[in-house]
């Protein structure tokens, strides 16, 4: 069973498949808080937001060097950038913001940084402060 999960055409496989899947639940994130955030909602939704940015900002790196490759994907670099857009969803939505929404802001934004230094690349501060 183990050789069948340590395949090079499964690990082809999980490499597209990773960015892809973050890339529809950040859609599917931002989509739920345009059409079905509240107020009453929005502590869930902002726990779940800052939960899939942390999951897919480094996942992909803990992979990546426990594979033994240094190099970061390109592509989990800009989670934090995703995870901010799907944030100003309910921002510009909603007429009152509980104020829990800008410690979460606040810990994307340290999580671009965070995932800067662990990956040597300053592209992750660029687009969240840029």
């Amino acid at each position: 069973m183990r050789a069948c999960c340590s395949s090079p055409v499964l690990d082809r496989r999980l490499i597209v498949a990773q960015p892809l899947a973050g890339a529809v639940m950040f859609v599917l994130l931002g989509v739920w808080l345009g059409l079905r955030a509240t107020n009453e909602l929005l502590s869930a939704a902002l726990a779940f937001t800052l939960l899939f940015a942390v999951f897919h900002s480094l996942l992909p790196l803990a992979l990546q060097r426990r594979g033994g490759d240094p190099a970061v994907p390109n592509w989990s670099l800009l989670v934090p950038a995703a995870a901010l857009l799907a944030l100003l969803v309910p921002i510009f939505k909603l007429t009152e913001l509980s104020v829990l929404i800008w410690p979460v802001i606040l810990l994307v934004d340290l999580l671009a940084v965070l995932l800067a230094a662990l990956a040597a690349s300053a592209l992750p501060v660029l687009v969240v402060w840029g």
